[in-house]
């Protein structure tokens, strides 16, 4: 029996069994193609429950194999085991439905003519927490504790100083808890490592305060940024607490052509060994400050067109000087056009005709009152009284 407290339920090693493992695979079940298409399944082995209950008394178990399992043409099958009264046996189902404590399954085949699509994924429980471990690791290695938060890449000021807020990254089931950086030699003072290429090898620089603001690197070594271009700085943290930086691998006309850059796909043994990816610095050529700065931990949001043009940037720029102004400030450069409309609620005509234009104008009848005429616009003989206010 197991040490207790009070008077549980639970106090036996059977109990224990019962209550911290599950139905599954343990060994054998191997599915095959018999050549007729039908499915072979093979004897094997694993534990079941005779109620689906997680905590009924779980049972290991053997079953017997099973032949010439009949697939339907154009259809889909998904091959188990259940408990069947006492009896464990191979089951073959038309759905992916398992409740996984009277029944579980071994795999699944799709029959397309005369061919069968084995997929052999059964519901292992065998080790079950070393391949756990396995599958945390190969599928992210490394993972943000997101309730911890924190490891976002910023900048101390308009220096060029580097900051990271605390968090906590996971690997395996380890935590290593990563301190603040600030490399601002009045905050934290702290420092960061570079890599560049030099004559195609990697070479590091340690003590660093600043990111860099002028060069990047084509693979074989540094290269000065031409003026105005735009380019990245690739940011790595270790659970260690170092902070890595590599640089971009090009120069770009625009900071939106920089975000389309991938990562470095040549890195160093350190990095791809141990490090992580935490955010992308973009800048143009001698800033002091960075365009932009993205974290690999924060939400990437997908953009979308403006549908409504009074929601566009820079509407009062003057960017268009093809169109006239409202305020009237634009002189037209030529002539105008009204295709017999009229003009009205005009305040005054300020100006004068040319004399050339005068001598040309031979009447000027059943005008609307426009407003005041400047003396001199329009020849006085053409004025009718009560033609223009």
């Amino acid at each position: 029996s197991m040490a207790v407290i009070s008077t549980p339920a639970f106090t036996t090693v059977q109990h224990v069994q019962d209550v911290f493992h599950s139905s599954g695979w343990i060994s054998g079940g191997v599915l095959s193609d018999d050549g007729s298409q039908n499915i072979d399944v093979t004897a094997g082995e694993g534990l079941i429950r005779a109620t689906d209950s997680r905590t009924t008394q779980l049972l290991f178990n053997d079953w017997s194999k099973s032949l010439a399992n009949a697939i339907s043409d154009g259809t889909a099958k998904f091959i188990g085991v259940e408990y069947n009264v006492g009896s464990p046996q191979i089951v073959v189902k038309a759905t992916n439905t398992w409740d996984f404590n009277t029944d579980f399954p071994l795999g699944s085949v799709v029959r397309e003519g005369a061919v069968l699509h084995i997929s052999q994924a059964e519901h292992a429980i065998g080790d079950h927490a070393n391949f756990m471990i396995q599958r945390l690791y190969e599928v992210q290695k490394f993972a943000r504790d997101n309730i911890t938060g924190g490891l976002i890449l910023g900048e101390d000021g308009a220096n060029r100083y580097v900051t990271v807020s605390a968090g906590t990254i996971w690997e395996r089931l380890n935590k290593f808890d990563i301190s603040a950086i600030d490399t601002d030699p009045g905050g934290g003072a702290d420092t960061f490592q570079t890599y560049k290429h030099v004559s195609g090898t990697f070479t590091l620089t340690t003590g660093v305060s600043v990111w860099p603001n002028t060069q990047y690197d084509d693979g074989t070594d540094l290269v000065t940024m031409d003026n105005n271009k735009y380019a990245n700085l690739w940011f790595y943290l270790e659970p260690d607490g170092d902070l890595v930086m590599l640089y971009g691998t090009a120069q770009y006309n625009q900071s939106a052509l920089a975000e389309l850059e991938f990562p470095p796909s040549t890195i160093p043994l350190r990095i791809s060994t141990h490090s992580f990816l935490a955010a992308r610095l973009i800048f143009q050529k001698s800033a002091s400050s960075a365009e932009e700065i993205n974290s690999v931990f924060t939400t990437v949001f997908s953009p979308t067109l403006v549908s409504d043009h009074g929601n566009l940037a820079g509407l009062t720029d003057d960017d268009h000087t093809q169109y006239t102004l409202e305020d009237g400030t634009r002189a037209f450069s030529g002539n105008i056009s009204h295709g017999g409309f009229n003009i009205t609620s005009v305040g005054t005509l300020a100006g004068t005709l040319s004399t050339a234009t005068q001598n040309s104008v031979t009447t000027m009848t059943a005008l609307t009152t426009i407003g005041t005429l400047i003396a001199g616009a329009v020849p006085a003989s053409l004025v009718t009284a009560g033609t223009f206010g």
